[in-house]
């Protein structure tokens, strides 16, 4: 045979092979999100916010808009805990230098509404758990609703594998019909501390929901990580840019990043914040009337 003839025959191969496994690929996304999509709410939280600076305060007040997702048939929403608190930028600002003398920012969300999928009704929720160090926060629809809801259920998670494609699911806002959409990128290793998470090979910027595997299993929730090495161990912080949503994935020597927590350390949180939010549902449904 021919050499043209042999790499006429590679050609049509890859012709014909290419389309089966796009196709496959393509099908499996179209799956996750219609799977995944009523689980993704809109969150709009009323925020306080004070800054001190040389011993003045100003107060003044913000709305911020986030997307989070149901983890929990009674209403459970997971977010990204910098929706609502000045916390991690407060430390990675102080972290590079940025910060002035007495600078402080304090963020406290004083009312909190959720949208949910096909419906224009605001329903009220409480903040349940936050933690800045994860950089994840719980929200719980108050009233909890009549029926149950569609949720990511983390139960149900895996490991994940390096190599693998994971796809985190979001939705615009509704200027834009509140339209689902994926993003995807790729496990490409992992650190062990601060804390064990992994890092991604591609720019996803869905922060505070979770990623799943093609199949639909959760693998973790996107956070930023900040590192805790003593001043001058590591190069700053990199091409740090503040709250823009396109935060770089890897950055060499850099102090924050993002990364994926992994969905067995998620499970854990989950199952604490479902404790502490039934706890705090009861208390409120004991309170007597105002």
């Amino acid at each position: 045979m021919s050499r043209r003839a042999v790499l006429l025959a590679l050609l049509v191969v890859q012709l014909i092979g290419a389309p089966a496994f796009a196709e496959d690929e393509t099908s499996a996304l179209a799956r996750l999100v219609e799977r995944v999509a009523p689980s993704i709410v809109s969150v709009k939280a009323r925020l306080r916010i004070s800054i001190g600076s040389g011993g003045e305060r100003e107060e003044q007040e913000s709305v911020a808009e986030a997307r989070g997702a149901l983890v929990g048939p009674r209403g459970l929403i997971v977010l990204w805990n910098s929706h609502l608190s000045a916390v991690r930028w407060s430390e990675a600002f102080a972290a590079q230098g940025r910060s002035e003398s007495g600078f402080q920012v304090q963020v406290a969300p004083t009312g909190i509404r959720v949208t949910l999928p096909g419906s224009d009704r605001d329903l009220s929720a409480i903040l349940v758990a936050s933690d800045a160090d994860l950089d994840i926060a719980f929200l719980q629809l108050d009233p909890p609703p009549a029926e149950p809801l569609p949720y990511v259920d983390f139960a149900a998670g895996t490991r994940g594998e390096l190599g693998q494609r994971v796809v985190a699911v979001s939705r615009l806002g509704g200027a834009f019909d509140g339209a689902s959409y994926f993003e995807t990128a790729r496990l490409a290793g992992k650190i062990g501390k601060p804390r064990e998470a992994w890092i991604l090979d591609g720019v996803v910027s869905s922060f505070g929901l979770p990623l799943f595997d093609l199949t639909g299993r959760p693998v973790g929730v996107l956070v930023t990580v900040l590192s805790r090495v003593p001043d001058g161990s590591a190069g700053g912080m990199g091409e740090f840019t503040g709250f823009s949503p396109s935060l770089r994935q890897r950055q060499e020597n850099a102090r924050l990043g993002a990364f994926l927590l992994p969905a067995d350390r998620v499970r854990g949180l989950v199952g604490e914040a479902t404790k502490r939010a039934e706890a705090m549902l009861a208390e409120r449904a004991a309170a007597p009337a105002p």
